[in-house]
């Protein structure tokens, strides 16, 4: 069976790493690994063993100048697949470094992941050769993604609207947060997903990065943001349901505001803007709208990890065709709840097209 990447693009890659003046590219990062090899380094794609055992046989890829890849894994993923990259294996920490050592020893300026560990540093140094950060190059391969990438980024959306368009039915009145958490976990699971990105939830205003066992309650706004995986591909949609039969007035219009804001910046981005411009614009149209622009981004792309890069201040990454990106806006209710929408789209020759069609609104939800 051959095993190959699904969106890698080696001649960009070749372009990318001898426009730095490198030797090539070591990296560590589970996604990269993955992105580089399809070797299933990275959680919700496949058997997780190797990102479970990555402390023990840590997984590495190695771009080099030409874009060929090598992969360097345990080996006991090895039986019975061809890989499209080189292979060289191990068994343990100590084998890897070893190999690492070898592999590298005529390679002078070597571009590195964040997730390239000290010891393999070390290795480099050791042999003489020069690290560089290199977090920047991979972000601008992942970015563009390939027709089969979006396929998969369509796929993942659409389990994570299924799961929304259900939570509803499982919104019971004193259930604690916990178990809602674990009631959409199932939800995922029922509906395809392949693994579990975020599960962001929050009854009122409390914490949603922290599970708690608050109980729900009547006349809540209940805060859903989930993010489905589909063998590797991660979705993240955002929607609020209200536990009473109508929502304040305040809510309501703060998120039909915010739902235009959004309309708006999609309408105005196209390719060749740069993300700091997405996130200007952004920003006018928020003051355009009477709101205080209390935002660190207006969005980010997506793709192997929730988010690439953001729609941030400085971020001068150019919107291209083949991204698929999120606008994510919100603004607080006089309560301290933000109210806002999240929405998917593929970046096109003509603009953004929206890959979400979840209804956009405050769902009422009677308990």
């Amino acid at each position: 069976m051959k095993i190959e990447p699904i969106g890698f693009n080696k001649e960009r890659a070749s372009e990318l790493i001898n426009s730095k003046g490198l030797d090539g590219l070591l990296l560590g990062a589970p996604e990269n690994v993955y992105y580089a090899t399809g070797c299933p380094t990275l959680p919700g794609t496949g058997n997780p063993i190797l990102f479970a055992l990555r402390n023990v046989v840590p997984s590495f890829a190695f771009i080099d100048k030409e874009g060929r890849t090598t992969l360097f894994t345990w080996f006991g993923v090895t039986f019975g697949v061809d890989f499209s990259s080189e292979v060289i294996s191990y068994s343990d920490v100590q084998a890897a470094v070893e190999e690492l050592k070898s592999f590298l020893k005529d390679k002078k300026r070597i571009g590195v992941d964040y997730g390239v560990p000290i010891y393999a540093i070390n290795a480099i140094k050791e042999n003489g050769g020069e690290v560089e950060a290199a977090d920047e190059i991979m972000i601008q391969l992942r970015v563009i993604k390939s027709l089969k990438e979006i396929e998969l980024l369509q796929k993942s959306a659409r389990i994570a609207q299924d799961v929304l368009t259900n939570v509803p039915f499982v919104l019971k009145k004193g259930i604690s947060r916990k178990d809602l958490m674990q009631e959409v976990r199932s939800l995922m699971t029922q509906f395809g997903a392949s693994g579990i990105d975020h599960l962001t939830i929050a009854f009122g205003s409390s914490n949603p990065e922290i599970a708690l066992e608050e109980l729900l309650e009547e006349n809540q706004i209940v805060t859903v943001d989930i993010g489905a995986v589909y063998e590797g591909y991660v979705s993240d949609i955002r929607r609020l349901f209200y536990t009473g039969e109508t929502v304040p007035e305040e809510d309501r219009k703060l998120f039909e505001t915010i739902k235009s804001i959004i309309d708006e910046l999609q309408d105005s981005i196209n390719p060749g803007l740069s993300f700091s411009q997405v996130y200007e614009l952004a920003t006018k149209l928020y003051e355009k709208n009477g709101l205080e622009p209390l935002f660190a981004s207006a969005g980010h792309s997506i793709g192997l990890v929730t988010e690439e890069a953001h729609f941030s201040p400085g971020n001068e990454l150019k919107v291209s065709e083949n991204m698929v990106v999120n606008i994510e806006l919100y603004a607080p209710n006089s309560e301290g709840i933000m109210i806002g929408d999240e929405e998917t789209y593929l970046v096109t020759e003509k603009g953004l097209k929206k890959i979400t069609d979840l209804e956009r609104k405050i769902f009422t939800v009677k308990l």
